[in-house]
């Protein structure tokens, strides 16, 4: 499995025969580029959110902006919304690796929440605080859920129009002292079987 991250909320996921991207944005104004790539599956947090300018690699890209479970492709998708918010929370099953997605959540977990996502492997997680959990906010959401694998997401990145902390603000949460970030994610189940918590800082994809 290849990941790659593409600012705010936005991964691409590319599995052995299918690719999907969560929650591609399109907001000039807010300095928020949509990202231009093919795709066979679009996962939506919000779901009144516009699609960006991703082109479908066969006939058409399957639209998910609903709570339900989905197999697309060798792919198993989870979504429901989390309690009281308009934020589809995510749970993925790519080549035997369990993904999950938060979206724009901006509280701590509840128990109904932390069962439905059992088995954690990677946990994408906002860290950015305003509207979305802040560096405090997400370390106890990462005690809850013990992934073996973290991605901060939705932080401050270049260009950017709205307010939102740094990444150096969570790095100092969890203890990172030396920042080390990679462009791409390439990754199996064997890797992640024996691996103990990790921090994986990625770079925005061209």
């Amino acid at each position: 499995m290849n990941l790659t991250y593409h600012g705010l909320n936005c991964f691409k996921i590319q599995g052995k025969n299918t690719t999907l991207v969560i929650d591609p944005k399109e907001d000039l104004k807010a300095g928020v580029n949509p990202p231009s790539f093919k795709a066979d599956i679009i996962c939506l947090n919000d779901p009144q959110e516009k699609i960006s300018k991703i082109k479908p690699i066969q006939e058409k890209i399957f639209l998910i902006s609903t709570p339900g479970e989905y197999e697309i492709g060798g792919i198993f998708i989870y979504s429901f919304f989390y309690p009281n918010q308009r934020n589809l929370i995510y749970h993925l099953q790519v080549e035997g690796i369990n993904i999950v997605h938060l979206g724009n959540s901006n509280k701590p977990l509840d128990d109904q929440s932390i069962e439905k996502l059992n088995s954690v492997d990677i946990l994408m997680v906002p860290v950015g605080g305003n509207d979305v959990l802040d560096a405090e906010k997400a370390l106890n959401v990462i005690n809850q859920l013990e992934p073996k694998i973290i991605i901060p997401m939705h932080y401050k990145t270049t260009g950017l129009n709205f307010k939102l902390d740094g990444i150096d603000k969570f790095c100092r949460e969890m203890g990172i002292k030396t920042k080390e970030s990679t462009d791409k994610l390439k990754i199996f189940k064997k890797d992640v079987s024996s691996m103990e918590l990790k921090t994986i800082i990625m770079n925005i994809a061209n």
